[in-house]
């Protein structure tokens, strides 16, 4: 029998295994800072009934239920481990899932692993994101420090060759179980942080699915996060709600790898600015999903071009350096999603630009949408125009501009 010591948050722990998973067992513990055997608490057994290939988990808490051979024990280990530390903690709190930071921000996925997870993370690795964990995040009630259980990233068998092309030699070895890989990344690709996450995403993988970001609520933050917690101990639901408080949350729907690009974008933008709730809100309506503006026939047989349906035009604000102006008939889609795109991927413009908007049809079905866009989007302004209707009306944009230079969009 071998010995491993380490310490996860404030507990010493031993692990004891046979010597025919050392190998298995070092790489899988590779990035976890051995500890002297003197100060471990915490025993946790590995053993081998007789000479069958069947095994056993041992610790204070219990034993496990016989487990046939090597690759199915590698696959339990790692959750086992999760649980007995779970035990281990009187304050604070434990929260099952993955963290990655991008930057100096790190990003928290909770939830159970899943495949959809799994697939996720690898891509965001690929784009320079950095791995903390994606079993368990610990927040300290007396230090507020977060620590994060280190140990490799899980892939399922089918996606393994896919991940492998995407990081190449950026995987240094894999440590292949029964149903589950764990992928032996560089260093360069990990991180050692104690910082508190920025951001709670809780995925929500559906074969086919559309891509969808749903801010939630504090409460409702507070609801998802609890779903998983690790054995929650006292004052959980109060710790909880700080957590939510602290940070804003999303609900990602994803059903394809040829969404992680744009998801990636999006998140990268999100925790770099730093959203307030109601700001979230705002910014991630432009992943809903939305059919093409309709109104209904008893209300389009009644459209007039009355003045007074017309929305009042926004208030030109301080002379910008450049204004990106376009016009529109009744096409509240392709205006909504054209300047959520130049705020999302360029937001380093924004103080310096204007977003004008001719609305050639200010008394149809789409204005008043097209109009209330000034309130979620920045220094976005709105100019009603229905005397006439004609591809001409974009000379409006040159004319009504605030800006030292000026930009169509056609």
């Amino acid at each position: 029998m071998q010995d491993y010591g380490f310490k996860f948050a404030h507990t010493y722990f031993c692990l004891s295994f046979p010597d025919e998973l050392a190998e298995a067992v070092n790489l899988l513990f590779r990035e976890i800072q051995p500890t002297e055997p003197a100060r471990n608490e915490k025993a946790v057994e590995i053993i081998r009934e007789g000479k069958t290939d069947s095994y056993r988990f041992l610790s204070e808490s219990g034993e496990s239920a016989p487990i046939e051979g090597a690759k199915p024990v590698l696959d339990k280990l790692p959750f086992f481990i999760q649980d007995e530390i779970a035990k281990s903690l009187e304050t604070g709190i434990l929260v099952t899932g993955a963290a990655l930071s991008a930057g100096e921000q790190v990003i928290l996925f909770p939830g159970q692993w899943s495949i959809g997870r799994s697939r996720l993370l690898p891509f965001l690795i690929s784009q320079k994101w950095r791995f903390l964990t994606d079993l368990c995040a610990y927040k300290d009630e007396d230090t507020t420090e977060w620590h994060y259980l280190k140990l490799p990233p899980a892939i399922d068998s089918e996606y393994l060759h896919q991940v492998t092309s995407l990081l190449g030699r950026r995987v240094e070895s894999c440590l292949r179980g029964q149903r589950l890989h764990r992928l032996i990344l560089e260093p360069a690709l990990l991180n050692d942080t104690a910082v508190a996450p920025a951001l709670m995403v809780f995925p929500d993988f559906h074969t086919g699915a559309g891509l969808t970001l749903d801010p939630l609520s504090t409460e409702q933050a507070v609801e998802e996060l609890t779903k998983c917690l690790s054995r929650p101990t006292e004052g959980f639901h109060d710790q909880a709600g700080a957590i939510a408080q602290q940070m804003p949350a999303i609900k990602l729907t994803f059903g394809s790898t040829s969404q992680f690009e744009e998801l990636g974008c999006a998140l990268s933008y999100i925790v770099d600015d730093h959203y307030s709730e109601s700001e979230l809100f705002a910014l991630l309506t432009a992943f809903q999903p939305r059919s093409v503006y309709q109104v209904p026939q008893s209300e389009a047989e009644h459209t007039t071009s009355d003045p007074a349906q017309v929305p009042e035009a926004t208030p030109s604000g301080a002379k910008k350096v450049l204004t990106i102006g376009m016009a529109t008939y009744d096409d509240y889609d392709g205006v909504y999603f054209t300047v959520q795109a130049i705020r999302m991927y360029h937001p380093e413009i924004t103080n310096k630009t204007e977003i004008l908007v001719i609305d050639n049809q200010p008394d149809g079905p789409a204005a008043r949408e097209l109009k209330n866009l000034d309130k979620i989007v920045a220094n976005y302004r709105y100019f009603p125009f229905g005397s006439r209707n004609s591809t001409a009306v974009r000379d409006l944009v040159f004319r009504q501009a605030n800006a030292d230079f000026v930009l169509c969009l056609d």
